[in-house]
Order: structure tokens, then C-alpha cells, then sequence
């Protein structure tokens, strides 16, 4: 329903209460959702996510009165591995830029050297030859900081699952093919 007052839509949601669906009410109230998971101070946070979600949260909008960030980098920065990669799942741009040093993501976790955030995002296409403001590219980063194999490692894990399930899906549609020239 529009709400006049407002100048936006308004959604009624049971754990939310009566909600201000305009995109930097619902930004906000995810980025609070992130840190307060962070601290633990949320039971189900992949269920919170969604339902704000639903509300019609876009992972890629950044309100100028939040900041430059997107909700992606919250998640990143929170290590909250599950909600990044919902936001991720949503459609988050993992090659957005952050702050003001034109660095994506990938660069925060490269700096705390958080090995499992590393995979997801390059599992996602992070860009590791984008550069930032200093010329660094993360794939420098993580050569530096003896990490770049993780990547490799995590990437070619991606791909043999890959061309596992393009095989798997071969021998069963052959295997279905044999079936039916039997019958």
C-alpha cells in the first residue's frame, strides 16, 4: 500500500511490524541486521535477510545518506560468510567499489586475511585484477600475503564440480537416450 506521508511504500511484515519499504529504510535496516549478527545479537539473520528481501531490498542500491558502501562490504567486513552470500545469490555486484579508495570487496577480506571470504567472492567472479587507488590488484595482495593459492585451489575446485555435473548430466540424458531407443 502507498502511504503519502511518507513518499513511499509501506509493507506489513510480523517480525518488522507495520515497514517503510523506500530502499534506504530497507538498506539500513539490513546493514543494522548485519552488524547485530555479527555481535550475535540475532537468532536466524538468513531469515531477517529474506524477508527484507521480499520486502524488495536491492542489494546493489546505495543510499548517499548511508554512505559509499555497498551492503555486500557490510557483510564482508562483518564476516558474516552466510549473509554475504545471499546478498551475493540475490544479485550483488561483487566487483562494486568501496569507500574511497576504489576497492572492491575482495580487497577487504584480502586484508584481514579472511581465507573463507577470499573463496566466496572469487567463487563469485571478484575481479582480481582490478586495481585500486594505489595500483595494487588483489591478485598482487595475495600473492604478497602467500594467499593467491586458496584462490587457485578454491577456483579449481569450482571447476571440476562444474565439468562434473556438465559429465554427470551427459551420462544420465545418454543413459535416458539408451532407455528409450529400447522401448
Amino acid at each position: 500500500m502507498y502511504n503519502n506521508q511518507i513518499g513511499g511504500f509501506v509493507a506489513w511484515d510480523r517480525d518488522f511490524g507495520c515497514y517503510d519499504t523506500r530502499e534506504e529504510e530497507l538498506f539500513q535496516k539490513a546493514m543494522e541486521l548485519i552488524w547485530d549478527a555479527s555481535d550475535g545479537d540475532v537468532e536466524s539473520p538468513e531469515e531477517d535477510m529474506g524477508r527484507l528481501m521480499g520486502l524488495g531490498l536491492d542489494v546493489n542500491h546505495v543510499p548517499e545518506e548511508l554512505g559509499p558502501d555497498p551492503l555486500l562490504f557490510h557483510a564482508v567486513r562483518a564476516k558474516q560468510y552466510e549473509l554475504a552470500q545471499m546478498i551475493i545469490l540475490a544479485g550483488a555486484d561483487v566487483n562494486a567499489l568501496v569507500s574511497y579508495s576504489d576497492e572492491t570487496c575482495i580487497f577487504e577480506s584480502i586484508t584481514k586475511k579472511d581465507t573463507r571470504m577470499i573463496e566466496i567472492l572469487a567463487k563469485a567472479g571478484a575481479n582480481l585484477d582490478a586495481r585500486n587507488t594505489y595500483g595494487d590488484t588483489p591478485r598482487k595482495l595475495l600473492q604478497d600475503e602467500n594467499l593467491l593459492d586458496v584462490v587457485e585451489c578454491a577456483l579449481a575446485d569450482q571447476e571440476r564440480g562444474i565439468i562434473q555435473s556438465a559429465l554427470d548430466g551427459a551420462s544420465i540424458n545418454g543413459q535416458r537416450q539408451r532407455m528409450s531407443r529400447r522401448m
